[in-house]
């Protein structure tokens, strides 16, 4: 059966190479494109005519791109749970392990190595493993980058930091919020 499905594949297909980035930061190829669009039967009413793009990703039917969403938006309901067109709707399932490891060995050791180094049952344990704490460690520091802006020369006229035209709408907005009684007058 498999064989078959493959020969109608390339018999219907062409070769096509492209990447693209998952939602869990991986990649998906795709190696073949159809050589004349396919319909996909959605709901009952609701067909969408489209080339699509095989991998070699197994037993998967059909994954849909948020591409295809976006332009049967006005249609489809997506919601948290499934998707729906009018009163139908289809649950979504889970797709267990899209991308599969290649060395399941080579990554729980570098899961342990990870969990020694940097967990530990209480603050204790943590300072056995750190030189100090995190928030006294240097490794985590980072220094922004900024600069002093030496434009802005504050005058009696202005407010300190607020060009002209910005202070007079932030007073329009504290008055107008005064009036509802939305806010109380300070003298900050």
């Amino acid at each position: 059966m498999e064989r078959i499905q493959e020969v109608q594949m390339a018999k219907s297909s062409r070769p096509k190479i492209k990447d693209f980035n998952t939602t869990s930061n991986g990649i998906l190829t795709t190696t073949v494109i159809t050589k004349h669009p396919v319909t996909i039967d959605f709901f009952p009413g609701l067909k969408y005519r489209t080339k699509l793009i095989g991998s070699d990703v197994l037993g998967k039917d059909l994954i849909v791109g948020f591409d295809i969403y976006r332009q049967l938006r006005d249609q489809l309901q997506i919601k948290a749970n499934g998707i729906a067109f009018k009163k139908q709707f289809k649950p979504y399932f889970e797709i267990s392990r899209l991308f599969q490891t290649t060395n399941d060995e080579q990554i729980k050791e570098i899961e342990q190595i990870l969990i020694e180094h940097s967990c530990s049952e209480s603050h204790k344990d943590f300072m056995k493993k750190a030189k100090s704490p995190l928030w006294k460690n240097k490794e985590f520091f980072i220094k922004l980058p900024f600069k002093k802006n030496e434009n802005i020369n504050p005058t009696k006229a202005s407010h300190s930091g607020m060009n002209p035209d910005h202070l007079q709408l932030a007073k329009k907005e504290c008055e107008e919020l005064l009036e509802f009684d939305l806010i109380e007058p300070s003298d900050s």
